[in-house]
């Protein structure tokens, strides 16, 4: 009987997709909206969490269900936070919020 290798997940391949493409139109803040957007979706689906306040308490239960870092919980929502506030984000810290969002999804 042969072995069927297990699916690949389509939907991140697809993400990491149009983030290049963001990445190469210089569209570092909409990238970082999307970005936020998926990771919050991520959450709802996988944790059973409301994400409509992003606070400490929010955090607080994300690593406890996670078992995620608590300071990296924190940086992630610190990011989530500038993508929505800040006029720009530069190409450093949008790199390091894909870093952030990839070893959440590894980890967890």
């Amino acid at each position: 009987m042969p072995v069927v290798a297990p699916l690949r997940n389509s939907s991140l391949d697809f993400v990491q997709t149009i983030g290049r493409l963001y990445l190469q139109r210089k569209d570092n803040k909409n990238l970082a909206q999307k970005m936020g957007s998926n990771f919050l979706g991520h959450v709802r689906t996988h944790y059973n969490m409301g994400t409509s306040a992003i606070n400490e308490d929010f955090e607080q239960r994300l690593a406890f269900k996670s078992g995620h870092p608590i300071d990296k919980v924190r940086q992630l929502t610190a990011f989530i936070h500038q993508s929505e506030t800040e006029n720009s984000i530069s190409d450093d810290a949008l790199l390091t919020f894909g870093r952030l969002t990839d070893e959440f999804y590894k980890k967890t």
